[in-house]
């Protein structure tokens, strides 16, 4: 019995070391993720920051309301370069959700690869564009024969605003329409 007892009384003790290095790993290994985590959520919210904005120019733009009328089509067209190279050279920071949104609201805006040289065209109807004082009848190039149904617009970039929400930590329940 003095053995069985000896041998107890020297396993627990060592059973408790065990647990408890075990356990302290696996609180360090929690701590560096959410430090890790609420790093990569202040960049994202750094780049948001960068194309925010933009975004909503060419929002707005495409369905001619706010502040739309103060763009001329190659502002647009020149935006929406700047936020490709700002996604594309920060697309490790994305989920594949935000990236592949992001695509679909840029493809629902934008008609690409027309031709070698030419630049995107804007896919939005140009009544209102035609009816301002400073129509320029060269803009007219600059849109897409085949534009964009202005709920389709609407709709990508809700879906885009709720993936960029769900990345910075905040989680919206979807919508019965989204």
């Amino acid at each position: 019995m003095d053995i069985i007892d000896f041998a107890l009384s020297s396993a627990t003790p060592i059973i408790v070391l065990i647990l408890g290095i075990w356990a302290k790993n696996i609180a360090i290994d929690y701590e560096r993720r959410a430090t890790l985590s609420g790093r990569i959520i202040e960049k994202r919210v750094e780049i948001y920051e960068k194309i925010g904005e933009d975004l909503n120019d060419i929002f707005v733009f495409l369905l001619q309301v706010g502040d739309w009328k103060k763009f001329s089509p190659a502002q647009i067209i020149e935006k929406k370069r700047h936020l490709d190279k700002l996604m594309y050279v920060s697309r490790p920071y994305w989920s594949d959700s935000v990236f592949l949104s992001y695509n679909e609201f840029m493809d629902s805006a934008f008609e690409t690869y027309t031709e070698i040289g030419e630049d995107a065209k804007i896919k939005t109807v140009t009544r209102k564009f035609e009816k301002l004082p400073n129509w320029n009848e060269e803009w007219r190039k600059q849109f897409s024969k085949s534009p964009t149904e202005l709920s389709l617009l609407a709709q990508n970039y809700t879906t885009l605003m709720k993936h960029f929400s769900s990345e910075f930590g905040y989680y919206q329940k979807p919508s019965k329409d989204h």
